[in-house]
């Protein structure tokens, strides 16, 4: 009987272990990210867009991780791009594996007609792409493209000093 109780514990501790790493990742609509960019705060808001299938995304993430781990006033967000068929497990791996801490969400949307406007009108819909806001003043910047960490430097501090 203990055998029996041992075996059900375990099975029961691996299945809420793997809850905890989908459970950093969550599923988004558009509004919803919409709603995260137009939050008035004292945060430095960086939006960064990737997915698991662009090398670029992949390779400039531990770029923006020691960014915001140096910087307490950064809110740091990761939008995947994913496909459906990559949500949650695949996405949840390179989450686990990149030890991406920040907020993680995966858009749930398939009209890119839609969605790229909506987070900035100049964007072409490639990724990476970043979204840089000071929420107390509203200011941004945009970059399409991978960013380096001079880059990431550069834009935090004039969108931190602007008054917009």
């Amino acid at each position: 009987m203990k055998i029996f109780t041992k075996i059900i514990l375990l099975f029961v501790v691996s299945l809420l272990l793997s809850q905890v790493a989908f459970a950093q990742l969550k599923s988004v609509k558009m509004p919803a990210v919409e709603k995260i960019i137009q939050e008035k705060g004292d945060k430095i808001l960086i939006l960064n867009v990737w997915a698991t299938f662009c090398k670029p995304c992949v390779e400039e993430i531990p770029t923006f991780i020691k960014f915001a781990q140096a910087h307490n006033d950064v809110q740091l967000v990761f939008l995947s791009l994913d496909i459906k068929d990559a949500f949650p497990k695949i996405v949840s791996q390179y989450i686990d594996k990149l030890k991406m801490t920040a907020t993680n969400l995966w858009l749930n949307e398939t009209d890119a007609d839609y969605f790229v406007p909506k987070l900035d009108e100049n964007w072409s819909g490639a990724i990476p792409a970043s979204l840089i806001i000071n929420t107390a003043t509203g200011a941004r910047k945009f970059v399409d493209g991978e960013m380096s960490e001079a880059e990431l430097n550069e834009a935090y501090d004039l969108i931190k000093s602007s008054k917009y």
